[in-house]
């Protein structure tokens, strides 16, 4: 309606008829405006949802490498990776001075319900009143979390050593 008051400003002695030629004119082109923005929306919409969706669709892997990570967040002089052997000169008891070379192993396996058992090691390659000092933990690691199922730590005994 404001299209043809506008018509009818412009143009005083234009006819009844030529106004209502105009404002159907104007009626015509609000309506193609109207058609037109809501195509641009249905288009924005379907390009949203295709987006999430396929964004949606791609599965998290959980690889070997994610759960070794998270366990050495607990153990940061483990190696990162599987089968790696990391070997670390370490003070114990005894005399001043005294050190051994430590080896650190990381190990993993894949459970039949897509979880790791990934195992830490550490061997001091030492005796200590009659036992060897060897350490390990051993973690079930999935994508929600991390369980510690099984350790054995020795790490205090070579202060022991006089």
């Amino acid at each position: 309606m404001a299209c043809a008051k506008n018509v009818l400003e412009e143009h005083d002695a234009v006819s009844e008829m030529e106004v209502g030629s105009y404002s159907s004119d104007c009626r015509d082109s609000e309506r193609k405006e109207e058609s037109v923005s809501l195509k641009k929306i249905y288009i924005t919409l379907a390009i949203i949802i295709f987006l999430v969706g396929g964004c949606a669709s791609r599965a998290i892997v959980f690889t070997e490498s994610n759960a070794v990570q998270q366990v050495l967040k607990d153990h940061p002089d483990s190696p990162s990776k599987v089968g790696e052997t990391k070997t670390v000169k370490t003070p114990t008891g005894g005399p001043s001075g005294t050190t051994t070379m430590v080896e650190y192993k990381t190990t993993a396996d894949k459970t039949a319900d897509g979880k790791y058992l990934i195992t830490l090691s550490k061997d001091w390659h030492l005796v200590v009143n009659g036992q060897r000092v060897f350490s390990y933990w051993k973690y079930s690691v999935g994508s929600n979390g991390v369980t510690l199922i099984e350790s054995d730590d020795r790490d205090s005994l070579p202060d022991q050593i006089k």
